[in-house]
């Protein structure tokens, strides 16, 4: 059984909850979310328990991993205490904005040993791997750019990339 904790309360988050705490091979044991209130709901919903800070996480010696599921700007500073506390991570994507940080970080978890993946979730969504192969057979002739939207049922803010 994987002793884990998540940072991270936020949409993603609360999805990654959900598939910790169903998991028979997991014990889900901490949240953490700069907003305190909303870790203590998402713990409570998940049977966890919030953490007040990110030291309740990377200085708990009876964890084995963490999810990282913070803000994009925390997700290279997390990804190294992570390295530093020796706990294997899950990382959502990207690592960093700036390239050099993301580069450094990924040498830095790998000096320090421990498993570390970046989730990339959506590689694998039915939708994507179609327009893949279409653009991969040049079906539809070649691309230089395409809008791309995401927008969630919940009427949440829209990504466009």
């Amino acid at each position: 059984m994987q002793k884990f904790a998540l940072i991270g309360a936020g949409f993603i988050g609360s999805v990654h909850a959900h598939n910790l705490a169903s998991h028979p091979d997991v014990d889900f044991k901490l949240v953490y979310d700069i907003d305190l209130q909303r870790a203590t709901t998402l713990a409570a919903q998940h049977g966890a328990t919030a953490a007040a800070s990110l030291d309740q996480i990377f200085e708990n010696k009876d964890l084995d991993a963490v999810l990282i599921a913070s803000s994009t700007d925390s997700h290279a500073q997390n990804l190294r205490h992570a390295a530093d506390a020796g706990l294997a991570a899950l990382v959502e994507k990207p690592i960093d904005l700036d390239l050099e940080t993301a580069k450094s970080t990924v040498a830095y978890v790998e000096r320090a040993g421990i498993k570390a993946m970046v989730n990339f979730n959506r590689r694998f969504d039915r939708a994507h791997a179609e327009l893949k192969e279409l653009v991969h057979t040049g079906r539809i002739g070649d691309v230089a750019a395409a809008p791309a939207h995401l927008a969630r049922a919940s009427g949440c803010r829209r990504w466009t990339t």
